[in-house]
C-alpha cells in the first residue's frame, strides 16, 4: 500500500524512493550488474544477476517514521488518554513531529 519505487542502475545498486515525498530512502549494492528486478507479491522482490536470482523482502515498517530536514535531539514513546502508543520527535530546529500509532 505504500508508494514506491525501486530502480536498479549500471552501478550494481538497487535504489528505493518514496514517490509521496520524491526522496530517496534506502541503497543496497548487489556487487553484481543487474539484468532484471522485479516484484514477486507486495512487499517480496527479486533481483538477476548474471549468476544469481536472489529474493529480498522489502520491510515497509520503517517508512512509518518522517523524513526530516533537520536533526534529531530526542525520541519519546508516550501513551496518551486512550492508552494508544505514539512516538514524538524533537528536532534541533525546535520543531516536533508526533508519528502516528505505534502497532
Amino acid at each position: 500500500n505504500q508508494n514506491i519505487l525501486l530502480s536498479s542502475s549500471l552501478d550494481h545498486r538497487i535504489n528505493v524512493w518514496n514517490l509521496e515525498t520524491l526522496q530517496h530512502i534506502y541503497q543496497y549494492n548487489t556487487n553484481e550488474e543487474i539484468f532484471q528486478l522485479d516484484i514477486i507479491h507486495e512487499n517480496l522482490f527479486y533481483y538477476r544477476t548474471l549468476q544469481n536470482i536472489v529474493i529480498f523482502k522489502l520491510n515497509l515498517h520503517t517508512l512509518l517514521f518522517s523524513i526530516t530536514k533537520s536533526k534529531v535531539l530526542a525520541l519519546k514513546l508516550f501513551t496518551d488518554i486512550q492508552k494508544i502508543a505514539r512516538v514524538t520527535v524533537i528536532l534541533e530546529d525546535y520543531s516536533c513531529i508526533l508519528i502516528s500509532p505505534v502497532p
